[in-house]
């Protein structure tokens, strides 16, 4: 299954300035089987919404997936919360425009319903 995760410093959402949804699926790597089942359940959602998506695997073994993941989970749970009580979003989990939506692997239709929603309020 090929990987739609952009170069770490490269934005998921290029283009004319036009918004589009960000789904981040967070990520242990290849040895996570649940990792691996939630990604390819989004890539499959994903061809149902051709153009109006970006995706990015936030892979937490690389230091730039560490990063975004702390950014993640301080947008979530707050600094004090991350940094003091190392309180973290399970993994893998589906984020939505920096807001975690899945914490465990959803049904195709509800994953298709919940990024349709987020799609349809860009138009």
């Amino acid at each position: 299954m090929p990987d739609a995760t952009p170069a770490p410093d490269e934005d998921p959402r290029p283009g004319s300035g036009a918004r589009r949804l960000l789904i981040e699926v967070t990520d242990k790597g290849t040895g996570c089987a649940a990792c691996q089942y939630m990604h390819a359940a989004v890539l499959k959602t994903l061809r149902h919404f051709p153009g109006g998506v970006a995706y990015r695997r936030v892979n937490l073994r690389t230091p730039q997936g560490r990063r975004r993941f702390i950014a993640l989970c301080t947008g979530l749970y707050g600094h004090e919360q991350v940094h003091r009580h190392l309180r973290l979003a399970p993994v893998p989990s589906i984020f939505m425009d920096d807001r975690l939506i899945f914490a465990t692997i959803p049904d195709e239709d509800r994953l298709k319903d919940a990024v349709a929603r987020r799609v349809s309020s860009y138009r």
